[in-house]
């Protein structure tokens, strides 16, 4: 699920906003079309500290068309609890992606990466343990070139969630933890043999 409830979606835009007055400069301001904001509550629990931390990155780096990667892991990479470093790399990503520019920022999450070795093959895909983001945007580079997609990236950025929630889906049928509509729409096409990924994308 890459998707937030309106209330959370809301609390956290509103927490930024205590954390520093300037943000409205920084990011664009909170709209229902911004509330699709991901935040992975199993793993960030210290929401002020990641408030603060995205409004102090926010005001010092800029998006960069050019390398993404730059901004998610300056946003992942952050101290909690005194000082112990984590990498949240999911949500960065997501938060980029719905709050700075779903052009240029992929969503770094499970779904995609399937699709990703899927087509591309687990032996061909780019690896790096220390930059896993700047690897995952080199596998959809490589991906886009190999299939000559002229597609947007906010598209493909789709295809790969969707697709990837079709292939947890084809390994566990009805017990797949997927989103529940896309979920009902697989069970069914299964049933009339008639997946079409293009409607889901648009």
């Amino acid at each position: 699920n890459r998707t937030l409830t309106t209330v959370n979606g809301c609390f956290l835009h509103l927490l930024i906003l205590l954390v520093n007055p300037l943000t409205p400069t920084i990011i664009p301001p909170f709209s229902p079309k911004n509330t699709k904001l991901f935040l992975h509550w199993p793993q960030v629990w210290a929401i002020a500290e990641m408030a603060n931390h995205v409004c102090e990155t926010m005001s010092k780096n800029e998006s960069n068309e050019d390398k993404p990667e730059l901004l998610v892991d300056a946003i992942a990479t952050v101290g909690i609890n005194g000082g112990k470093i984590k990498h949240f790399i999911s949500f960065a990503s997501k938060f980029c992606h719905f709050f700075v520019n779903d052009g240029i920022f992929p969503i770094y999450d499970q779904a995609a990466r399937e699709t990703l070795a899927l087509h591309l093959g687990k032996n061909a895909m780019i690896a790096d343990g220390e930059k896993p983001y700047t690897a995952f945007c080199g596998n959809i580079a490589c991906l886009r070139a190999a299939s000559n997609l002229t597609c947007s990236l906010s598209a493909l950025d789709r295809y790969l969630w969707i697709r990837g929630l079709h292939v947890q889906f084809e390994k566990l049928g009805d017990k797949a933890e997927i989103n529940g509509e896309i979920k009902q729409y697989f069970q069914c096409a299964k049933a009339e043999d008639d997946i079409n990924f293009i409607t889901l994308i648009n």
